[in-house]
């Protein structure tokens, strides 16, 4: 499948969001929270300059089949500024093409125009293991795993 990673645009934020209620309603939320939650993530996320959403897209019929969001963040481990691939989501007849495709050099540009020196993930459980191919494929080495806290803000999804 030929296919065109790039950063969005405005454009395509109807696609975008049918990719982000689609995901909410597989991790298991009712229609109506899925849509309200999908509309808040694209507001927060497009308003944000320290995120940015790729999409890959269909040569072909144009329709964006898999969207990834990234966020700028600094550390000391990283000399400055780093990114982090918070997720990829594919739609679900299109995941097999992932095998396929290599964002390594797509990311690997975005990062080196953000002067981004490193780009993490969190890394998935074993039970994830289709992910964790994914990763392993796309050349990125287990670091560590990710522990989270999570502080009760009013409208956080």
């Amino acid at each position: 499948m030929n296919v065109q990673v790039k950063e969005i645009e405005d454009i395509e934020l109807p696609q975008a969001l049918q990719l982000v209620e689609s995901l909410y309603l597989e991790l298991g939320e009712s229609e109506d929270q899925a849509n309200s939650l999908a509309n808040r993530f694209l507001e927060k996320l497009v308003r944000s300059e320290s995120s940015s959403i790729l999409v890959v897209k269909e040569f072909i019929t144009g329709k964006v089949v898999t969207l990834a969001t990234l966020t700028e963040s600094k550390a000391i481990f990283s000399c400055g500024k780093y990114g982090v691939l918070d997720e990829i989501y594919t739609v679900p007849k299109c995941r097999t093409m992932n095998g396929e495709l290599n964002f390594k050099d797509e990311i690997k540009e975005f990062a080196t125009g953000r002067g981004w020196g490193r780009i993490d993930v969190a890394s998935p459980t074993d039970a994830w293991y289709r992910t964790v191919r994914f990763y392993r494929n796309q050349e990125y080495r287990l670091t560590v795993p990710k522990f989270k806290y999570i502080v009760d803000l009013a409208g956080a999804a």
